[in-house]
Parts: C-alpha cells; structure tokens; sequence
C-alpha cells in the first residue's frame, strides 16, 4: 500500500522527490477485488462499521509464531526480530502489533489501469520498482504479459528488479538482498 501511495503524491507533488524506491506498487491489481462492486463496496462499508478489532498476543513468542504463519518463508530467527520491532505493549498492559488497523482497509474503487499509467508517466523521480518473483503481485500479472513492464515503461526514469525467491514480504525476506539494491 506505501508504494502505491507515493507512486500518488510523486505525480501530484513532483518537485518534492527527485527518487524512491517502489515496492510491489503496481496497483490497480488485475482482478484483485471478488465479486461484484456491490459487493465489494458492501465489504468496505461494513468494515467501516464495524472495524476488525486489535488481535493480541499473551507474549512475543505467540506473535513470532503469528508471523511466521503468516509467512513461509521467514525463518525463526527472523520472525523473533521483527516481532521485536513490531510488537509494542499497549496502554492495557498487551502485546499488539503497533500499526492502525484500519491501515489494511482496501478502498472499494481502485484507479483504472489508463489512470495508474497516466499517473507513472507524470513522475519526475528516479524511481527503482521491486517486485518478489513469487507474490501475488507477480502471479496477478501472470495473464497479462507484457503490463508491468508498460508500467515501469511509462516512468522516465524507472527501472524494475525482480528479487527472486521472494514474496510481496520482500523486505521481511530477503533484506540483506533489497539493503543491496
């Protein structure tokens, strides 16, 4: 979501960044939403009613756990530091993972592609995308070759890195190999 947010404010405001780097920011996401959009606005609506409360944990072993779940592909040693750096024990005494939870909202009506490359083509910034061979950004664009690199085409200054066994959690995964880049 933070990619597709400053690929939004580097087109709105380009004086202000002369690069950034792009992480799995290629939204709108071929076939992304199921369902209709009735449906899918319905979703958004009841979350806005009722948003999903905080989950906690009864200790950092639990949430390492939790997020090694969440991911295959992180090792124990890993999990353990980032459930370090994202656990954070609230005003009541738990363990929460300190991020809003209304953060993983998804707005109910997404950018049309002619938009999300009109929108490449206005940044200014040195923009370097990075995308896991392995994540469902990846797989979406299975059945559309050719549109990632039109993206990142449309850039002027853009150039793409595939990180290869690596997902969408590219920077949980393999950070060694992204600090590199």
């Amino acid at each position: 979501m933070g990619a597709n947010i400053t690929n939004m404010y580097a087109a709105a405001r380009p004086e202000r960044l002369s690069h950034f780097v792009n992480i799995e920011g290629y939204a709108p996401i071929p076939e992304f939403f199921k369902g209709s959009l009735g449906n899918v606005i319905g979703r958004w609506l009841e979350h806005l009613r009722d948003p999903s409360e905080v989950r906690t944990y009864a200790d950092y072993a639990q949430l390492t756990r939790r997020l090694m779940k969440g991911n295959r592909r992180l090792n124990q040693a890993r999990a353990e530091y980032l459930a370090s750096q994202l656990g954070h024990v609230d005003e009541r005494g738990e363990l929460i993972v300190a991020a809003d939870p209304k953060a993983r909202f998804i707005s109910p009506i997404s950018l049309h592609r002619e938009q999300a490359i009109s929108l490449w083509s206005e940044i200014e910034a040195r923009v370097l995308c990075i995308r896991g061979e392995n994540s469902f950004v990846t797989r979406a664009f299975d059945k559309y070759p050719g549109e990632l690199a039109l993206r990142v085409k449309a850039l002027r200054d853009g150039r793409e890195v595939v990180l290869h066994d690596a997902s969408h959690n590219l920077h949980h995964e393999v950070p060694e190999e992204l600090a590199r880049l």
